[in-house]
């Protein structure tokens, strides 16, 4: 049986709350593919990252979410792998998911329902969700005014994001995984596709500069 993961009050930790663009025009079956989705990128999640994602998402409203995530400097990384995910799977254009990272410290969180948790992190996270007018992502930490490089960064991340298509998505969950680029060529449903082919499409994405802005972020 897996230890029960315990939150520390002294600790710092990473909400993040999102919201689904545009969910209204969804259709009944979109939705229930939309709900698969979620669960499956939150089960993955923490197949991955056994110790950093220790509750399931939780799912409100219909059309918005909250992921605990323990070890904030991950944070950036697991919001692109929902919104990649979201992105490409759902296979509509223009859909996305705006997500806030709030890092803070927590008060509770009882039983494995994230979304009825509280504390600093949580009242971070969906203050700033609400107050997202043309941005799709962005952060809010303590230190956050006298640091606020990680704001710009996400901001300019969130750019590049906000544009992938549903291709590049696909590219780039893989390679958000540490997947190489044959292995995404191979995992790619419907059309066959090159590594040739998913390399453009990482190079298009822009890639290279995520990836560089994900492992100092997770190198500190």
């Amino acid at each position: 049986m897996a230890k029960k993961f315990v939150v520390d009050k002294n600790e710092v930790y990473a909400i993040l709350t999102g919201d689904i663009v545009g969910s209204s025009k969804l259709t009944t079956t979109q939705r229930k593919k939309l709900l698969g989705i979620l669960k499956k990128t939150s089960q993955e999640l923490r197949r991955i990252y056994k110790n950093i994602v220790p509750f399931e998402i939780d799912i409100f409203r219909g059309d918005s979410w909250q992921l605990f995530v323990a070890d904030p400097k991950f944070s950036l990384r697991i919001a692109l792998l929902f919104r990649s995910t979201l992105k490409g799977k759902m296979d509509i254009r223009g859909f996305d998911s705006k997500i806030f990272i709030g890092v803070g410290t927590i008060n509770s969180l009882p039983g494995e329902r994230v979304s009825l948790g509280h504390g600093q992190a949580f009242i971070l996270s969906g203050r700033g969700l609400e107050n997202l007018r043309k941005n799709r992502m962005g952060i809010d930490y303590p230190a956050f005014d006298k640091n606020d490089y990680l704001k710009l960064i996400i901001e300019l991340v969130d750019v590049f994001a906000s544009n992938w298509t549903v291709k590049q998505s696909i590219a780039i969950r893989g390679a958000l995984k540490d997947w190489s680029q044959q292995r995404i060529a191979e995992s790619w449903e419907g059309d066959e596709l090159t590594q040739q082919a998913v390399q453009k499409h990482l190079v298009s994405s822009h890639w290279s500069a995520i990836e560089s802005v994900l492992n100092k972020i997770e190198a500190t």
